[in-house]
């Protein structure tokens, strides 16, 4: 099928100084030629048949990755969203649009809504679930958008109107605009969210938030309104994510496990993880699905790991031993409400034996320990990468070796390298890779991990991947 960057137009018309930030359509115009030029020798390899629309794609975001012009990189990222959605691979697509929205995150919800709908339109309707999520969210947004103006027209001709009031402060919430909700929930007629927004509108330290994120936590709208509860709980959370290090004892306790259940409902729903390993027996290397779970605490739900301890982890069937084939191993994981003094996320170490622990934590910093003679960490003997590690975000992070170098990248809307380390020795190979703790050692991590964008290749192969699919995910 053919894909032609020249597609973009539309979107540029859509866009065109809509809002502050945007591209415009001289600005879309301008880099077009440069970025034709540079897609043309994949677009033309597509057309023989010589690269798979997934492989353009990937061209794509690793330009989009470099380009500097928000324009640019719309543009380019726009142009991988379609060539992933027609190649079925949807999680890919979804990463091509995070990087969109993260060039240009002014974007109006409408656009935005406009170029999941198009794109979805000839997917099954049980196909792309996340995506799906979100165009509904888009439209939402955009509905908000479009209440705004209206209701603050009512307003002015009665500014107390309690009804009138709630609906444009929820229309802000949908937006993500608490700052301007919180007057009007103030004026919404409903004491126990009037009262909450109050105690927001007071509130001067952080460290004083818990009560008002109880106050939210309990907020109470009517039945016809009850939608907007999981919006509410969101908000107490962020409140108590501020007030956490003030906290103690079961107040603190609840406000982690109100932060968790927070977080669990937000996660989109993602395709049940293949217990069983198998094989590819075709030219390509052997691939593993799913993990086998060693010990009686580790969870898996969904495909995201948790509750490892030095007893309990995740062991990734089949020996890793890549030789000397570039390889690069992708790790999704979520650190925990406290910050993380020592732990290994990923790693394989047992006894003597050293080999790869790329994702190892010390203080809340990403350390990496490398081995190429079995017995000693002489790659890298506990380098810090520069990535520090934030309570409860979620990172996603590349170890590479491409024969020469080993790179660690951060996913950021496409993967930026942050440390280099100059190397052409091969990592150590013929061991057991593990999830959550490294054998031998009791440095279990208590985050979690995703096994959904988790996968290794080597020597450009998929070699495993933590839930089917998951491979072609992270690029």
């Amino acid at each position: 099928m053919k894909i032609q960057v020249t597609s973009l137009a539309i979107l540029a018309l859509l866009l065109s100084g809509v809002a502050l930030g945007m591209p415009s359509e001289k600005e879309l115009d301008d880099v077009k030629p440069v970025v034709e030029d540079l897609m043309k020798p994949d677009m033309d390899a597509m057309k023989l048949g010589k690269k798979s629309r997934s492989d353009v794609a990937k061209s794509a975001m690793e330009l989009c990755a470099q380009a500097e012009s928000p324009a640019a990189k719309m543009m380019l990222a726009r142009n991988a969203f379609t060539l992933y959605m027609r190649d079925a691979d949807y999680a890919s697509a979804e990463e091509a649009l995070d990087a969109l929205v993260a060039a240009v995150p002014d974007i109006p919800p409408s656009a935005l809504a406009e170029i999941l709908e198009r794109s979805l339109y000839f997917v099954s309707t049980k196909s792309a679930p996340s995506l799906r999520a979100r165009l509904r969210d888009a439209k939402d947004r955009a509905a908000a958008q479009s209440q705004i103006s209206k209701l603050q027209s009512q307003l002015e001709k009665d500014p107390d109107a309690d009804s009138v009031n709630f609906r444009l402060a929820a229309a802000y919430v949908a937006l993500g605009d608490w700052p301007h909700a919180l007057p009007h929930f103030a004026k919404c007629g409903v004491p126990s969210i009037a009262k909450a927004a109050e105690m927001e509108l007071a509130l001067e330290k952080d460290d004083g938030a818990a009560p008002v994120a109880e106050a939210w936590w309990n907020a109470e709208p009517s039945k016809r309104d009850a939608k907007i509860v999981p919006s509410f709980h969101s908000h107490a959370a962020a409140l108590y994510e501020k007030a956490l290090p003030a906290l103690s004892g079961l107040q603190k306790v609840q406000a982690e496990r109100r932060i968790q259940e927070v977080k669990t409902v937000a996660e989109p729903e993602q395709p049940e993880p293949q217990h069983s390993s198998s094989r590819r027996t075709a030219a390509e290397s052997a691939r593993f699905t799913g993990v086998k779970l060693v010990g009686h605490t580790v969870k898996q739900n969904k495909g995201v790991l948790s509750e490892f301890t030095p007893g309990s982890y995740a062991l990734i069937d089949g020996d890793f031993i890549p030789g000397e084939a570039p390889f690069e191993i992708v790790v999704e994981f979520t650190m925990p409400v406290g910050p993380v003094e020592k732990a290994c996320v990923f790693g394989s170490v047992g006894g003597k034996v050293n080999g790869i622990m790329p994702f190892f934590i010390i203080r809340s910093t990403l350390y990496a320990y490398m081995s190429a003679s079995g017995a000693a960490w002489d790659i890298s003997p506990g380098t810090p990468t520069g990535i520090q590690l934030k309570p409860t975000e979620t990172y996603r992070i590349k170890c590479a070796w491409d024969g020469k170098e080993y790179t660690w990248s951060e996913w950021r809307g496409g993967w930026v390298v942050v440390k280099r380390l100059q190397n052409k020795t091969p990592v150590f190979g013929g061991t057991k890779l593990q999830l959550g703790t490294c054998r031998g050692l009791r440095l279990p991590f208590n985050g979690t991990i995703d096994l959904n964008k988790c996968y290794i290749k080597v020597g450009g192969k998929l070699w495993w991947e933590g839930v089917k699919g998951a491979g072609r995910t992270s690029r």
